[in-house]
């Protein structure tokens, strides 16, 4: 959803049971907010905020709102990144790539620009062809990043770690497509972590070979592959009876 207003409204989860007006999140102008795009969730689970106008991203308290500027921004203001900072003009979405850093859509420069997820700080262009007016960017299951191209109509794929170009993904123009401002991954079904759409015996054997008690973050290699695939299904750092009940309950044989 693009945010048209210069405000925030509160996190999505406090509207899953009745839709109801609770008040602004992150008000007009907090922090130096000007011309609020897209918004995401970090994990830090922090609210970060694409602010056109200043050509930056900007973050907030998860819970409270209140403006988080990183060491590298301007005092008084939620500056995450540096305004400008590797040619970021008018962003519009972003996203944290598994490795952790974040990843901006620049429009008015047809890029990708990549910060470190910690500290703010630039780390690339890394990708400045094949994206005319990037608009959303999306990381999917297999680690590549997804760009919906305002200007060539498309969704164009990079290679996750390099932004090599892995051409189109969807074909400008098809199905009457025009435009396309973001795009969105349908979630995965929880416990298949064999990924083929159901959660089956298999699922089980690969759960099982990761379950390692509780409190413990030596975790079998493989067992997190990555944000996108876990056994780790509760997000702890281990794989324990949390898990398994989390798991039983998608089980669908």
């Amino acid at each position: 959803m693009e945010i048209f207003t210069s405000a925030i409204m509160p996190p999505a989860e406090c509207y899953a049971t009745t839709g109801a007006f609770i008040g602004i999140f992150v008000a007009s102008g907090a922090g130096g907010l000007d011309d609020a795009e897209l918004v995401k969730f970090g994990p830090d689970e922090n609210l970060y905020v694409c602010s056109a106008s200043n050509g930056c991203v900007m973050r907030y308290d998860g819970t409270s709102g209140a403006p988080l500027r990183s060491a590298i921004g301007a005092v008084g203001t939620a500056q995450f990144t540096t305004p400008g900072s590797g040619g970021l003009s008018d962003p519009h979405d972003l996203a944290f790539g598994p490795d952790g850093n974040l990843y901006v859509a620049s429009l008015g420069s047809s890029a990708v620009i990549q910060y470190d997820g910690t500290t703010g700080a630039l780390l690339s262009q890394f990708v400045t062809t094949g994206v005319p007016t990037a608009h959303g960017v999306e990381f999917g299951r297999d680690e590549n990043l997804y760009v919906a191209s305002f200007g060539s109509t498309g969704i164009a794929h990079f290679e996750g770690s390099t932004g090599a170009a892995l051409g189109n993904f969807v074909v400008p123009g098809v199905g009457g497509m025009s435009g396309p401002a973001d795009l969105v991954f349908c979630p995965r079904v929880v416990g298949d972590l064999d990924g083929d759409g159901d959660v089956d015996l298999s699922d089980l054997s690969e759960f099982a070979a990761c379950v390692n008690g509780p409190q413990n973050s030596a975790l079998p290699p493989g067992c997190i592959q990555s944000v996108f695939d876990q056994s780790d299904l509760d997000n702890d750092t281990d794989v324990d009876l949390q898990d398994f009940a989390k798991f039983i309950f998608g089980f669908d044989g």
